[in-house]
């Protein structure tokens, strides 16, 4: 779930909101680990030292940015 829905619950929902919860299952699919493991994605980007074998780096690269808070600052799904 798009993490602005949180602070404002009158948020609409967008394509970049998709965005956020695609890279949740690209995190599973190629960390093996649930997404949720760890209770705020914000600092699971911590635990990237740990998936590093588990993932190439561009795709971390592509996760941290789905995973920026602003929506206009997360890839469209072309990229």
């Amino acid at each position: 779930m798009d993490p602005k829905i949180l602070n404002d619950h009158s948020y609409d929902l967008t394509k970049k909101s998709d965005i956020y919860s695609l890279a949740a299952l690209f995190w599973q699919l190629t960390s093996c680990r649930p997404p949720f493991e760890i209770l705020v994605w914000r600092f699971a980007l911590l635990t990237v030292k740990a998936f590093q074998s588990r993932c190439d780096r561009i795709f971390l690269v592509l996760y941290q940015r789905c995973w920026e808070f602003e929506p206009d600052d997360r890839p469209d799904i072309s990229e």
